[in-house]
């Protein structure tokens, strides 16, 4: 399961996202649509640990997501 709690992340010294919560269930899918500039990337980037989140959490499978690795 991947869970994300009130998620707020800049980019660019600019807020890119804000209070996104989303809970994702074993076997679902999820689409990511929207316009250029959004902030799609930054959220998948958010995801796999690449980028720092200024607020909230992600847990995959349990496990917070706080960097790479």
């Amino acid at each position: 399961m991947l869970q994300i709690s009130h998620l707020y992340a800049n980019y660019g010294g600019k807020p890119a996202l804000e209070d996104i919560n989303l809970t994702l269930e074993s076997g679902e899918l999820l689409v990511v649509l929207g316009p250029s500039g959004c902030g799609k990337t930054t959220l998948l980037n958010l995801i796999a640990g690449f980028v720092p989140y200024q607020h909230g959490s992600i847990q995959l499978a349990g496990k917070r997501i706080e960097g790479p690795g």
